[in-house]
């Protein structure tokens, strides 16, 4: 069986810090509040995954499109988890402080608290609107395979994801939707990827979950099928041809205001 080398280099976590901190665009900056677009999130559950912090976050939509998101594990001294969560403007890191700081938002029955980071990267507003942490992809279907893509993925990168859908299928075609954890080292790094491996794929960018309207995801998930589940427990495929929603191990979690 013949190999295809994927033309991107990845190279190690330790290299790939050092070559950012020489990049000025990635090195952390003090900035001014006003320009400020990344939050921390804190009072977490201990074991809370991206995915959970995300889906209850986009029970609120919406409040604009993820750049960033991580969370850091309950460390010995502290009994709650905390999560960087970055947004694309200025304006949408409001509007999740605003729903946050209004103690709105609890996950684990756990009230979430939020503050500003004073320290970030470089300002995530260079990206044109339609850049987004959701990839939509079209292909044959040999290819466009969950499992296949997912396997290529893992391979090559560290990512979260959030959900998969297949949006449409035929005997021969298939779209399906990923939406990341992040957009930044995520979403961005697996569209390289997948356009070095399958040049032949149809790759556009998809709406943020938690940018779309209710209404608006109602309507782009009315034609979902059934997908595998990914082989790991990270992901929750969601089969709403049949009018239900997959539940996740952890959506007892979320609770709404």
């Amino acid at each position: 069986m013949t190999t295809t080398t994927c033309a991107i280099s990845f190279v190690s976590r330790t290299t790939r810090q050092s070559l950012s901190n020489h990049n000025a665009r990635n090195r952390p900056q003090e900035i001014s509040g006003h320009q400020n677009y990344s939050l921390i999130l804190f009072n977490l559950p201990q074991g809370i995954s991206e995915k959970v912090l995300l889906d209850a976050l986009s029970l609120h939509r919406p409040l604009d499109r993820v750049w960033g998101c991580s969370v850091t594990p309950v460390a010995p001294g502290y009994p709650t988890a905390t999560s960087n969560l970055t947004m694309f403007t200025r304006e949408a890191a409001q509007n999740v402080f605003a729903l946050v700081n209004g103690g709105h938002l609890s996950i684990g029955g756990l009230v979430v608290r939020i503050r500003y980071n004073t320290t970030r990267s470089f300002s995530p507003q260079v990206f044109p609107a339609y850049v987004s942490r959701v990839l939509v992809i079209k292909e044959n279907k040999n290819i466009v395979d969950v499992h296949r893509l997912h396997h290529f993925l893992s391979r090559n990168m560290m990512f979260q994801t959030q959900d998969v859908y297949v949006v449409e299928a035929n005997a021969e075609e298939r779209i399906i939707e990923w939406v990341f954890g992040s957009y930044r080292a995520q979403a961005a790094t697996a569209r390289m990827a997948l356009r070095s491996e399958y040049p032949q794929l149809m790759l556009r960018f998809g709406v943020d979950p938690m940018a779309a309207t209710l209404a608006e995801r109602t309507v782009a998930t009315l034609a979902v099928v059934p997908a595998a589940i990914l082989p790991v427990a990270e992901a929750v495929v969601h089969d709403d041809s049949e009018g239900n929603e997959a539940e996740s191990e952890t959506s007892d979690l979320i609770t709404l205001d």
